[in-house]
């Protein structure tokens, strides 16, 4: 099958803004007018972290809509399809990075798979900051914004200490505001679930499979499941599979049959009646909605 060709339009890393290579920038929201005021739907090849400080208006990040107000945190990751709806440009912070720019700071090859909000199964990627903890992170945002301006070869380690400053606080206020998520950590069996569906959920949708995977009954599986993400592994699972649904449906060409396949249907029909059962509509008309 050929690559995917995606009719949403992505973005890549100015590398060279600043001379030479630097992967990580800060830059004010209300600058990127160009960039955002188009309702087209767009995806970044780098990390995100937006700061609203003021505006009204929504932020559209894997189909999910976020309604834009001051404190209100968004972590998006590569690949993810987003699209902002607005009529007053909305003032923020961005903060934008690549993995390779801690790659050399950190001992942790790791280090951002472990943070909770940079993970691809997650269904709500937002974070509501206080007053108090909107003015830390604003403050951590402008220290960045004058070492990016004023970027040397040797202020690397500056920036990459800040970074991690950054990612570490919002770490901390993300986990005590998804207590459920939080908890997963805890659980060695929901962590293999998680990892795995991550993995295979394209091949597999047997819940049994996940099952002895991890050496656990399918019941076993299920009370776990319902007790650290909220419902059973079966929804668990079609919840993953309908995210990729939807988003090779909005931002792709394939037919329908293609999806299908791609997904793990051998049958094109009955992918349209699972579809239907999951979404309420048939996915020619999901499609339709998303490219009028």
């Amino acid at each position: 099958m050929e690559a995917l060709k995606l009719k949403s339009d992505r973005f890549d890393f100015y590398k060279t803004k600043y001379g030479k290579n630097l992967l990580i920038d800060l830059i004010r929201l209300e600058t990127l007018e160009q960039y955002i005021r188009s309702t087209q739907s767009h995806y970044l090849s780098y990390f995100d972290i937006t700061l609203i400080t003021e505006g009204e208006g929504q932020f559209v990040l894997n189909e999910r809509v976020y309604e834009l107000k001051k404190g209100l945190v968004v972590f998006s990751l590569p690949g993810q399809i987003r699209k902002w709806n607005f009529n007053k440009v909305p003032k923020g912070y961005v903060l934008i990075f690549e993995k390779a720019f801690l790659a050399s700071f950190l001992s942790d090859p790791k280090f951002l798979d472990r943070l909770s909000y940079f993970n691809y199964n997650l269904e709500d990627y937002s974070l509501k900051l206080n007053e108090a903890d909107s003015l830390h992170l604003i403050e951590l945002c402008r220290e960045i914004e004058e070492e990016v301006k004023s970027f040397k070869n040797n202020d690397e380690h500056i920036l990459r200490a800040l970074l991690f400053q950054v990612l570490i606080l919002l770490n901390r206020k993300f986990k005590m505001a998804e207590p459920v998520q939080n908890c997963t950590e805890t659980n060695r069996h929901i962590r293999g679930f998680v990892n795995l569906v991550s993995a295979k959920f394209k091949q597999e949708h047997a819940v049994l499979f996940y099952a002895d995977a991890l050496h656990i009954s399918a019941g076993h599986l299920n009370d776990l499941s319902k007790s650290f993400l909220g419902t059973n592994a079966k929804r668990y699972i079609s919840r993953q599979l309908m995210t990729e649904s939807r988003r090779f449906l909005a931002s792709t060409d394939l037919s329908i049959s293609d999806i299908a396949l791609e997904l793990g249907f051998i049958d094109t029909s009955y992918f349209i009646r699972w579809f239907k059962s999951e979404a309420g509509q048939t996915p020619s008309s999901f499609r339709k909605e998303q490219n009028p």
